[in-house]
């Protein structure tokens, strides 16, 4: 069985729950999956024109459970900043 997971080629970032420092949003993903969007800063668009652009409904994490008895799970997190340690001088999960 082939399982379909994509990223987009944008860059975000704001928080909500948890600090999405930078990072890309899902392109695709199963539809038998659960995606949760949220609204995020377009961080290109800051970059290339210093203008703030909000987006709507931006899919930053997917969990899927693959079907079958010796399957797995598959979560996909856009936020590629929270993987390594330049993100430091914020924590990951800034609650609110």
């Amino acid at each position: 069985m082939r399982t379909a997971v994509a990223v987009a080629h944008m860059v975000f970032n704001r928080s909500f729950v948890v600090l999405y420092s930078s990072g890309t949003s899902i392109a695709s993903f199963p539809p038998e999956g659960l995606v949760i969007k949220q609204k995020l800063n377009h961080q290109g668009n800051e970059v290339v024109t210093g203008e703030t652009k909000t987006e709507e409904d931006v899919a930053v994490l997917g969990l899927y459970q693959v079907p079958g008895p010796s399957s797995g799970r598959i979560v996909l997190y856009g936020d590629s900043n929270c993987l390594d340690n330049a993100h430091m001088e914020k924590g990951i999960f800034a609650y609110r």
